[in-house]
Protein backbone atom coordinates (compact mmCIF):
# COMPACT_ATOMS: atom_id res chain seq x y z
CA UNK A 1 0.00 0.00 0.00
CA UNK A 2 1.68 3.54 -0.76
CA UNK A 3 1.71 6.20 1.71
CA UNK A 4 -1.22 8.35 0.46
CA UNK A 5 -3.70 5.02 0.41
CA UNK A 6 -2.64 4.22 4.03
CA UNK A 7 -3.00 7.91 5.06
CA UNK A 8 -6.41 7.93 3.52
CA UNK A 9 -7.14 3.98 5.55
CA UNK A 10 -6.23 5.20 8.27
CA UNK A 11 -8.24 8.91 8.35
CA UNK A 12 -11.07 6.29 7.43
CA UNK A 13 -10.81 4.22 10.49
CA UNK A 14 -9.85 7.42 12.58
CA UNK A 15 -13.47 8.79 11.90
CA UNK A 16 -15.09 5.54 12.39
CA UNK A 17 -13.54 5.42 15.86
CA UNK A 18 -14.07 8.69 16.82
CA UNK A 19 -18.19 7.67 15.73
CA UNK A 20 -17.81 4.78 17.89
CA UNK A 21 -16.36 6.68 20.87
CA UNK A 22 -13.94 3.99 21.36
CA UNK A 23 -10.72 6.32 21.33
CA UNK A 24 -11.98 8.38 23.86
CA UNK A 25 -13.57 5.37 26.22
CA UNK A 26 -9.71 4.07 25.76
CA UNK A 27 -7.98 6.74 26.93
CA UNK A 28 -10.42 7.62 30.16
CA UNK A 29 -10.06 4.09 30.98
CA UNK A 30 -6.32 3.58 31.07
CA UNK A 31 -6.09 6.89 32.85
CA UNK A 32 -4.26 9.06 29.95
CA UNK A 33 -4.75 12.91 31.02
CA UNK A 34 -1.95 14.07 29.49
CA UNK A 35 -0.97 12.85 25.81
CA UNK A 36 2.00 14.07 23.38
CA UNK A 37 1.42 13.53 19.77
CA UNK A 38 3.94 12.17 17.49
CA UNK A 39 3.59 13.68 13.90
CA UNK A 40 1.78 16.59 13.22
CA UNK A 41 1.00 16.02 9.56
CA UNK A 42 -2.87 16.04 8.83
CA UNK A 43 -3.22 12.81 10.67
CA UNK A 44 -1.28 13.99 13.89
CA UNK A 45 -3.53 17.11 14.00
CA UNK A 46 -6.67 15.81 13.76
CA UNK A 47 -5.91 14.23 16.42
CA UNK A 48 -4.90 17.06 18.31
CA UNK A 49 -8.29 18.87 17.24
CA UNK A 50 -10.38 15.33 18.60
CA UNK A 51 -8.75 15.20 21.89
CA UNK A 52 -9.06 18.95 23.15
CA UNK A 53 -12.50 18.61 21.87
CA UNK A 54 -12.43 15.84 24.14
CA UNK A 55 -11.12 17.86 26.96
CA UNK A 56 -7.59 16.07 26.79
CA UNK A 57 -4.50 17.79 27.63
CA UNK A 58 -2.30 17.73 24.25
CA UNK A 59 0.90 18.65 26.04
CA UNK A 60 3.55 18.89 23.18
CA UNK A 61 3.91 17.23 19.69
CA UNK A 62 6.87 15.50 18.87
CA UNK A 63 7.93 15.96 14.40
CA UNK A 64 11.30 16.02 12.51
CA UNK A 65 9.80 17.98 9.98
CA UNK A 66 11.62 21.47 10.86
CA UNK A 67 8.88 23.23 8.79
CA UNK A 68 6.30 21.79 11.38
CA UNK A 69 8.45 22.97 14.11
CA UNK A 70 8.80 26.22 13.33
CA UNK A 71 4.74 26.98 12.07
CA UNK A 72 3.18 26.40 15.58
CA UNK A 73 2.47 28.00 18.40
CA UNK A 74 -0.44 27.11 19.72
CA UNK A 75 1.43 23.75 21.27
CA UNK A 76 5.09 23.29 21.98
CA UNK A 77 7.10 21.05 19.24
CA UNK A 78 9.94 19.54 19.98
CA UNK A 79 12.37 17.76 17.42
CA UNK A 80 15.22 15.51 18.16
CA UNK A 81 16.08 15.49 21.87
CA UNK A 82 18.05 13.08 24.37
CA UNK A 83 14.77 13.50 26.34
CA UNK A 84 11.09 14.61 26.06
CA UNK A 85 8.75 16.12 28.93
CA UNK A 86 6.97 13.43 31.11
CA UNK A 87 3.34 12.55 29.84
CA UNK A 88 1.03 9.89 30.39
CA UNK A 89 1.15 8.01 26.67
CA UNK A 90 2.58 9.59 23.57
CA UNK A 91 0.52 8.61 20.24
CA UNK A 92 2.37 8.42 17.38
CA UNK A 93 0.36 9.13 14.03
CA UNK A 94 3.02 8.34 11.33
CA UNK A 95 1.44 6.16 8.26
CA UNK A 96 4.89 3.95 8.45
CA UNK A 97 7.87 3.25 10.72
CA UNK A 98 6.04 3.20 14.05
CA UNK A 99 7.77 0.78 14.98
CA UNK A 100 11.47 2.30 14.40
CA UNK A 101 9.77 5.35 16.11
CA UNK A 102 8.87 3.52 19.22
CA UNK A 103 12.67 2.29 19.12
CA UNK A 104 13.82 5.99 18.78
CA UNK A 105 11.10 7.41 22.32
CA UNK A 106 12.05 4.24 23.92
CA UNK A 107 14.77 5.83 26.85
CA UNK A 108 13.63 8.97 25.83
CA UNK A 109 10.24 9.02 27.61
CA UNK A 110 9.07 6.86 30.24
CA UNK A 111 5.76 6.56 29.48
CA UNK A 112 3.74 3.61 27.28
CA UNK A 113 3.88 4.50 23.53
CA UNK A 114 1.03 3.70 21.32
CA UNK A 115 0.56 3.76 17.58
CA UNK A 116 -3.22 5.44 16.27
CA UNK A 117 -3.17 2.44 13.89
CA UNK A 118 -3.84 0.01 16.53
CA UNK A 119 -6.05 2.12 18.80
CA UNK A 120 -8.31 2.31 15.84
Amino acid sequence: MNKSDKIVDLYRQFVKTIIDNKLNDFLLKNGFDSIAIYGYGSLGQSLHYYLQSKGFCVSYVIDMNDLIKNKYNSVAVYGEEKKYPDVDVIIITTAFDGESIQEYLTGRVSCPLLLLEDLI
